[in-house]
């Protein structure tokens, strides 16, 4: 039960932003790939990441196993690998060990942590959001920016959807925001109704794994959790997020 990586760049970015939201996660390893899951301490958001089998350089598992890894110690452990050519990951039992190639010049680093062999299953993200959310596509780094810049305002960003126009906007007691993108060309969506929902913008902010991608399909409803997916052949990553109540006037 082995793999190992080349470039693990993405890789290690992924439990770098998992650990800003949780202090554990789960890691599935079968012979499809490796799918990670976290449901963060306040049980506000879901980071659901599925690494095909062709991102890894080697890969050779063929047991389906759940294991449970602190992101605090497993970041700390690939903080320092990810600078080295290829990474080595080997499973036994509850110990993952994980080691860096080296030449003849270099410092071969090892390391083992201890995990948790669970058969708690994996949340069915299917159960927890709309069967009827609007897909819209986005470029990744101005929804990035956009959650950035609006964060500096406020806690909180009202997301809406009307005709063609997606807008995101804030408001408080000195300034209030507003930014709308024309969508056009980059909606799925069967009829003109208006539809609204708010969001921390603390927990959207802090997701900076959409950044790895080019687009973002930002899928969402009225009152209901949103949806970030992002996908290239080798990984599929979602960012479930749950609304915050509305305020009535």
């Amino acid at each position: 039960m082995e793999f190992s990586i080349s470039d693990g760049k993405l890789f290690t970015s992924v439990f770098e932003n998992m650990k800003q939201f949780s202090e554990q996660t789960k890691m599935k390893i079968n012979s499809n790939g490796i799918r990670l899951q976290s449901l963060d301490d306040a049980n506000v958001s879901i980071i659901d990441i599925q690494f095909n089998k062709n991102y890894f350089t080697d890969y050779h598992i063929e047991d389906e196993k759940i294991y449970d890894f602190s992101l605090t110690e497993i970041c700390k452990i690939l903080k320092i690998c990810s600078k080295s050519h290829l990474i080595h990951f080997i499973f036994n039992n509850n110990i993952l060990k994980i080691s860096t190639t080296a030449n003849e010049k270099d410092v071969k680093k090892t390391f083992e942590i201890n995990s948790i062999i669970t058969k708690d299953s994996f949340l069915n993200l299917e159960n927890l959001r709309s069967n009827n959310l609007h897909n819209i596509d986005l470029d990744s780094k101005n929804l990035q920016n956009i959650f950035n810049e609006l964060f500096i305002f406020s806690d909180d960003v009202c997301i809406e959807l009307e005709k063609n126009k997606l807008k995101f906007y804030t408001i408080n007691d000195t300034i209030n925001t507003n930014y709308t993108i024309n969508i056009e060309n980059n909606i799925t969506r069967t009829d003109n109704s208006t539809y609204l929902s708010k969001y921390s913008l603390n927990y959207l902010s802090k997701y900076k794994l959409i950044s790895s991608f080019e687009n973002t399909v930002l899928k969402f409803n009225s009152n209901s959790p949103l949806l970030l997916v992002n996908k290239n052949e080798h990984i599929e990553s979602k960012f479930i997020l749950s609304p915050k109540i509305m305020d009535i006037e």
